[in-house]
């Protein structure tokens, strides 16, 4: 119940800055972030405990759906090389970089503790690379790319910090098998998502004709997707980017076609 109500309550607060943020043309990360930081300073307030297991099921899946699903599939699809490069090589360098200086600058920090802080700060965020590139005028193809990489490198960040965490547990970290199951976890965390778009296509195509009943499914697509993902122990942040991704590309193939 306790996680209820702060999850109602941060709705709120994010829905009200929203549109404070819209009101007066300004990115709404940069918003939170310095509502954040003000509200951290205000003395007196009760400590708010909320399980980040609740926060990955319940915040995490729409976010990414919304931001694959106006992320311009066209655009993603020719500039996937240099998506696929900062995704996982940008990734993978910062979480060294950021093992390495924690390393020589914070005294009895371990090797495996540095890098798991570097898996933590590694991946930018999604969310806010669409939002703050909105209406700066930049090149389409680099708007392509960093929101295109956004959305891929939470799945190398958080392979990473799992076998960081591992390392600092079992004390033993091999490169081959982490590799592996990085490449296993994605294969499957792709496939899951493929399927789940290409099932929910079909859905709204030839089954939906309710406007409600429309809205529900595709609220709910985000949340099947990562669920079933996690289920099989893959990649769950791929599995909901590439849904929104194949819906995104399917519907630009339909409504043109409805249009005619």
């Amino acid at each position: 119940m306790e996680n209820i109500t702060v999850i109602i309550m941060l709705l709120f607060g994010v829905a009200f800055l929203s549109l404070i943020s819209k009101r007066y043309n300004f990115p709404i990360p940069i918003v939170l972030v310095l509502c954040g930081v003000a509200i951290s300073v205000v003395p007196g307030l009760p400590v708010i405990a909320l399980n980040p297991e609740v926060v990955f099921i319940i915040f995490l899946p729409p976010l990414l759906y919304h931001a694959a699903w106006y992320t311009s599939w066209y655009e993603f699809k020719k500039t996937i090389r240099p998506i696929t490069l900062a995704a996982v090589g940008l990734v993978l360098f910062t979480t060294f970089s950021v093992a390495v200086a924690a390393h020589m600058l914070i005294d009895d920090i371990s090797w495996p503790l540095a890098f798991l802080l570097g898996a933590i700060v590694s991946p930018p965020d999604a969310v806010s690379a669409t939002s703050i590139t909105k209406g700066l005028g930049l090149h389409p193809r680099l708007i392509a790319i960093l929101e295109g990489e956004s959305l891929l490198n939470d799945a190398s960040g958080l392979v990473a910090y799992k076998y960081a965490l591992t390392a600092i547990v079992a004390g033993n970290f091999v490169l081959w098998e982490a590799g592996l199951n990085f490449f296993i976890m994605s294969t499957l965390g792709i496939a899951i998502g493929l399927l789940v778009g290409y099932v929910m296509s079909i859905i709204h195509k030839r089954f939906v004709c309710d406007d409600i009943i429309e809205a529900t499914l595709t609220m709910l697509t985000p949340f099947a997707s990562y669920l079933l993902a996690e289920h099989f122990e893959c990649s769950g942040v791929l599995a909901v980017v590439t849904t929104g991704l194949f819906c995104r590309r399917d519907r630009e193939a339909f409504l043109p076609m409805k249009a005619v």
